[in-house]
């Protein structure tokens, strides 16, 4: 075992805001993942060919949602 990979810590975030209106509403979400764009170790390969044995972690991602909220009315 000679080989090593340093300690990191990964920060995320999220922001999620909710409206109603007459029984129905939206929820809309943002959010980012590795915020500061870290670069990490995610997994490691056993015995992997040529020393390859680190696999690269997500670089920073941004996402965003819309989720519809309530009940359908009838027509």
């Amino acid at each position: 075992n000679s080989e090593a990979s340093p300690g990191y810590a990964i920060f995320n975030g999220r922001v999620v805001s909710s409206a109603l209106w007459r029984g129905s509403g939206a929820e809309i979400t943002v959010g980012a993942q590795n915020l500061f764009n870290t670069r990490f170790v995610s997994s490691v390969s056993v015995n992997a060919a040529g020393g390859k044995f680190y696999e690269p972690g997500s670089q920073r991602s941004v996402y965003f949602g819309v989720s519809l909220l309530g009940m359908l009315h009838s027509l």
